[in-house]
């Protein structure tokens, strides 16, 4: 078979790449946000309406931990996986952009790699729905 004729999509093999990337770095980040101890991220309570710090870090690493499970069921093409997909890198777009005010460059880039996600899921045709 050749290449232009492949039925597998280059969007999903992208998207499960980059949720496994936001996957690992939402983990990273809230992992590190848990285990910080220095007055700037306490000073970010008031930026997060006034929601508990590691609130927000547990989410970010719940969430960081199931796109990694994402990512891995978007490369094994499992329909469950495009699903999941949306419905984290939706999630993950909507909560970067609260906490733009606070770590702006942190927010941008999520977003900007979960737009691209969405993207990617929303036009691949190689699932069998």
């Amino acid at each position: 078979m050749s290449r232009l004729t492949s039925t597998h999509s280059g969007w999903v093999t992208f998207a499960g790449i980059a949720a496994l990337i936001g996957g690992a770095y939402n983990a990273l980040s809230g992992l590190s946000t848990l285990t910080s101890d220095y007055p700037l991220i306490e000073q970010a309570h008031d930026v997060l309406f006034s929601i508990n710090v590691d609130t927000w870090g547990w989410f970010w690493l719940i969430l960081g931990v199931a796109q990694l499970a994402t990512g891995f069921l978007l490369l094994a093409r499992n329909p469950l996986g495009r699903w999941l997909g949306i419905a984290f890198a939706g999630l993950s777009a909507i909560m970067a952009v609260f906490t733009i005010f606070a770590w702006p460059l942190w927010s941008f880039s999520v977003l900007a790699l979960d737009l691209l996600i969405l993207y990617g899921l929303t036009v691949a045709e190689d699932f069998n729905d």
